[in-house]
């Protein structure tokens, strides 16, 4: 048995029984105290074995620091031995990720903040960007479990991999296509598949979470906050003013509906990222489409943006004004051209604000790219708050479901 210090890490290699569970106690409580992280991370990537000796020394430290211990990249047999013990109900075991290569893989999908590969014929692998954190694709899946079972179509990761310096997560999407590229590749299905995806968005906005889930105002204020080097306060308590107004629901709101980010299998639409999945109102997502769809193909950033999301830029923007067109027909059944107008006047607003916020949200954004959209809320949002906080108070109007 062996413990050393790497970085903040503290590394257990070798085997720990009765014979030197005695002195395992006393190296790692020393080194415990000389880490003095609140939470210490210990890596078992080396750890062989472990008892029941062993194991009452990691409950020792979680009774003296209060909390579990996180206990990574364990292998699957040391994993065995915690959790048939329950031990993996009382520390935050970690099993070490299997380390996959996408060298030579189809790349069959992208977006914002990942990229996505095909497998094999029965899996697909997303692959979050550089800088994207476990503990993200962590919650993810778990936001993919729980909305599953609430009847969201969306596919739920059975791995989480390391993939050179990234990570990813593993789906099981047998013959599956992202449904950017089916529209493209499908002209003759897409009218049918469009009025699919918009019935899918309605019914999707039909279903009731809990507040375990995060809110989508707190979460737009959150990003309008991290804008702070781009605006002043009084800016930023502006556009926040827009949040405010907006009727609380406790809807299901995926956030980031667009077609990069839905998949068509055996006929049928399946969701994936959701990593920014919540609770609020459904005019969150058919404004966050709205920039997708209206305002992105029309902007100076086109290339950029419809690459990055799509995965390709189309020729034109029929397209995606189909889309949007279809989207705005089924979801809200407009009785007049005047009410058609209101509706994508909201639309607009919204999805002014959420490329605005985007600037906040991905690091990787050129800084050109991200000037544009800035100046762009100073010229669109800024001097029309009071008016567009009027419409946005009486959104309900139009969302009926």
């Amino acid at each position: 048995m062996v413990i050393r210090m790497n970085d903040d890490i503290i590394e257990i290699s070798g085997k720990i029984d009765s014979n030197n569970a005695a002195e395992f106690e006393k190296a790692l409580f020393e080194a415990v105290s000389a880490n003095k992280s609140e939470t210490p991370i210990l890596d078992a990537e080396e750890l062989e074995y472990i008892s029941s000796a062993g194991l009452r020394v990691f409950m020792k430290l979680r009774k003296q620091i209060g909390k579990p211990p996180i206990i990574k990249n364990v292998s699957s047999e040391v994993y065995e031995i915690f959790n048939v013990t329950g031990f993996t109900q009382l520390l935050d075991v970690r099993k070490k990720l299997r380390e996959i290569s996408v060298d030579g893989c189809e790349q069959i999908g992208a977006g914002m903040s990942s990229r996505v590969y095909r497998i094999n014929a029965d899996t697909i692998v997303k692959v979050f960007y550089p800088g994207i954190g476990l503990e993200r694709i962590e919650e993810e899946r778990e936001n993919a479990k729980t909305v599953f079972v609430n009847g969201i179509p969306t596919a739920i990761t059975f791995d989480i991999v390391k993939c050179g310096d990234c990570y990813g997560s593993v789906y099981e999407l047998i013959d599956a296509v992202q449904f950017s590229i089916f529209l493209r590749d499908n002209p003759e299905k897409a009218s049918e598949y469009r009025v699919k995806y918009a019935r899918m968005l309605k019914d999707m906005h039909q279903i009731k979470l809990t507040d375990k889930f995060q809110n989508m105002k707190t979460l737009y204020k959150k990003w309008i906050s991290d804008l702070r080097m781009f605006f002043t306060q009084e800016e930023m308590d502006a556009l926040c003013g827009l949040i405010d107004v907006i009727p609380d629901r406790d809807t299901f709101v995926h956030c980031d509906a667009h077609i990069g980010n839905v998949m068509v299998q055996d006929g049928e639409l399946i969701l994936i990222d959701m990593a920014d999945a919540g609770i609020g109102h459904p005019v969150f997502d058919i404004g966050t489409l709205c920039w997708h769809y209206r305002l992105m193909p029309n902007s100076q950033g086109r290339d950029f943006g419809l690459k990055t999301i799509l995965g390709f830029v189309p020729e034109n923007n029929d397209m995606l004004n189909a889309i949007w067109d279809d989207l705005i027909k089924v979801y809200f059944e407009p009785k007049s051209e005047t009410e058609l107008i209101k509706i994508n006047k909201i639309a607009y607003i919204i999805g002014t604000l959420r490329n605005t916020v985007t600037a906040a949200k991905h690091s990787q954004m050129p800084a050109q790219y991200k000037k544009m959209i800035i100046d762009a809320a100073k010229k669109e949002l800024l001097p029309n708050i009071e008016e567009y906080k009027k419409l946005l108070g009486n959104v309900d109007e139009y969302f009926t479901n």
